[in-house]
């Protein structure tokens, strides 16, 4: 049987160790998206040589990584301990067809990252195009990356904002045909107007009141001026 960091190596809180030592070694931010898309990564290998949970080869010039497995050959590799795996997978991340997975990690750009590894060519398979990629949450955390589904999606459905975009364009263009604004032109103008109609009630108000104060004042005069010929005459006014 295959060794795996979740039966043999420990469990699921080993394998969010792991995850945290290999973005140390690339020099990648422990974010909470980060850690989930390396645990998500060791959870969709399953499983491979000791102490190599993303299943990699050996490291082509390093023989002293492991102790199994054909220097140049493919298939994964026993490493030769918990540091050997985390310098191999690192090693691998440094490579050519794998650095685009590692600037998006240091990126902190967890999304970015997942999709980097499905169009990778670490597997073959490409993860089933994304949908055999586990997006489960590690232990101790809650909630699945941004813009994927609990049960893993497929690639192409992780960038919400894409869709957003092309949605967007899409009412954009629908709306030009018709003759009338854009989306946000018409936000714009609905802004512009709420406050035209906020500062109409404030001058509707105020005026109100004025009036109602000079009212007032003219009552307070009237009765003054009553007050006086009354005083003067004994009579009311």
């Amino acid at each position: 049987m295959a060794w795996s960091i979740f039966t043999q190596g420990g469990g699921k809180g080993v394998a969010v160790t792991w995850a945290n030592d290999l973005l140390d070694a690339i020099g990648a931010p422990k974010t909470p998206g980060n850690v989930q898309v390396v645990y998500d990564w060791e959870v969709s290998e399953g499983g491979g040589g000791k102490y190599n949970p993303l299943n990699q080869g050996p490291v082509p010039g390093h023989p002293e990584l492991t102790t199994t497995g054909s220097q140049y050959g493919g298939g994964a590799s026993d490493y030769a301990s918990w540091q050997a795996g985390i310098t191999g997978a690192a090693d691998y991340l440094g490579m050519s067809n794998f650095q685009a997975i590692k600037r998006s990690l240091v990126a902190g750009d967890s999304v970015s990252a997942r999709n980097a590894i499905i169009n990778s060519p670490w597997a073959a398979s490409h993860y089933g195009h994304g949908s055999a990629f586990s997006n489960a949450a590690p232990p101790g955390a809650s909630g699945s990356l941004p813009g994927l589904d609990n049960s893993g999606g497929t690639a192409n459905a992780v960038n919400a904002g894409l869709s957003t975009t092309l949605g967007e364009t899409f009412l954009n263009s629908l709306l030009s045909g018709l003759g009338l604004p854009d989306l946000k032109d018409m936000a714009e103008r609905a802004g512009l107007i709420l406050m035209g109609t906020i500062l109409i009630i404030v001058g509707i108000v105020e005026i109100t009141g004025a009036r109602q104060k000079s009212i007032e004042i003219s009552k307070e005069f009237v009765g003054g001026k009553a007050n006086v010929a009354k005083a003067a005459t004994g009579v009311e006014p």
